[in-house]
Order: structure tokens, then sequence, then C-alpha cells
């Protein structure tokens, strides 16, 4: 397993994709910061806010697109055939790119937190509540994990077109549902934009309406990437049977 996550981190340093998860974690504080650069007066907890709120949106298209990466690069380059001579158990190799998939939103969530406090710091001048800072720790916590629960579906979409670019079209569309639906009660159902209603709802901040029980959001949650992780392990069994 391990060999499989060093060969997975090797793919990636090779290519430009860590550029991107850069990307997501410095450009929704420095966002923020460029938005209320004439407005100083603002709290914390109203920068904070905005800044989840974009990393939520654009999160949906920047890790399906890393995860649709992940995917289908054995398909794209045709590494398929030598990938199935391997002698692990084939279910390791989906398990392995899951694991880097976690670490890297891991990474991501975390240097955008770094970046949110340091910049919220330089605009505000202002101190941080003990309290809060806890909240917001917290809050990294269930988005890193929310946002990998969705991430199963890009899988899926890759391995089902062999193309990376159905993960950016996936992140694309929930990047849209989040916008058209902001002020719907129905967004709270929308597995895709479970994660910027609820990080709103638990921050304090109440902007869109949702039940009061966070039972049901995170039922969808869990049953989502069940069913693609159980449709893709369908997949893969009939694509080993065929090769052997």
């Amino acid at each position: 397993m391990l060999r499989l996550m060093e060969a997975e981190i090797k793919k990636l340093h090779a290519s430009k994709m860590w550029w991107l998860l850069a990307a997501g974690a410095v450009l929704p504080a420095l966002i923020t910061s460029l938005s209320f650069l004439e407005d100083r007066n603002i709290s914390w907890l109203i920068f904070m806010h905005v800044a989840l709120l974009i990393f939520n949106v654009q999160s949906l298209l920047i890790f399906s697109s890393f995860a649709a990466f992940l995917r289908a690069r054995e398909y794209e380059e045709n590494m398929l055939e030598v990938i199935l001579c391997y002698p692990y158990p084939k279910r390791n190799f989906l398990f392995s790119k899951l694991v880097v998939m976690l670490l890297a939103i891991g990474i991501t969530v975390i240097l955008f937190g770094m970046c949110t406090l340091l910049s919220g710091s330089i605009l505000l001048k202002a101190s941080l509540p003990p309290s809060l800072f806890r909240h917001f720790i917290k809050i990294l916590l269930l988005v890193s994990l929310m946002h990998f629960l969705l991430s199963p579906a890009a899988f899926f979409l890759a391995g089902l077109t062999h193309m990376a670019v159905s993960g950016v079209i996936y992140g694309i569309a929930g990047m849209c549902l989040c916008m058209m639906l902001y002020s719907t009660d129905f967004i709270q159902f929308i597995p895709m934009c479970i994660p910027f209603v609820l990080t709103d709802h638990i921050l304090g901040m109440d902007v869109m309406k949702i039940l009061p029980d966070y039972g049901i959001h995170w039922s969808i949650l869990a049953v989502w990437p069940a069913l693609f992780l159980f449709a893709d392990a369908k997949k893969q069994e009939n694509i080993y049977s065929r090769n052997q």
C-alpha cells in the first residue's frame, strides 16, 4: 500500500496539479482581503464567513479536478495494462488514490486556514478571539471531511469516461448549483452543496436557512460516496475479469 501511495505521489510531483491545490488554498483569502480592502470595520467572523464561502465553492472544482486527474491518468496515458500486472489486490489501487486525495485535501485546507488567519490579521489589525480560533479549526476539520466524501463521485466519473475533464465538468456543475440555488431551501439536500451550506450554519451566520438537525446532511454525505464506491467496484471487477 505504501509503495502504491509513493508511486501516486511521484506521478503527481511530475505534474502541475500541486499548483492547482496551492491556488485553491491562497485565492479565497486573497479575494476576501481584496473585497474588504475599503471596509476594514468588519469583524473576524464576517471575514471567515466570506473566505469559507469562497473556499467551499471553488473547492468543488479544484478537488474534483484533482481526483479526476488521479483516476484518469492511467487511461489517458495508456498505463492501465501495466498496472493490472502489479502483484497487488486491485482494490488497493483505488484505496491508495483515496488516501492521497485525503492528504491533498488536508494540506490544502491547512494552507487555506493559515492564509486566512494571516490575511485577516493584516487587514483587520485585531486579535482573533481564542474561542473563534478553536471554532475555526473545528470547521476546517469538518470541511476536509465533507469535501473528501464528495471525491468518490469524481473518481467514478473519471473511471467511467476515461477522461479527467469529467471531473472538471462535475466541479463546475456543483459551483453552478451553489450559485443558482443559494437562496432556496432545497440547496441543503444537494450533496455537492452541503459543505457550502453547512459551513455557513456551523459558523453561526445562518445566512442560508437549513434544518437544525445536521443528521440528514451527514447521512446524505455518507450515502453519496458509498453509492459511487460500490458502482466503481463493480465496474473494476468487470474490467479485471475481461483482462484475465
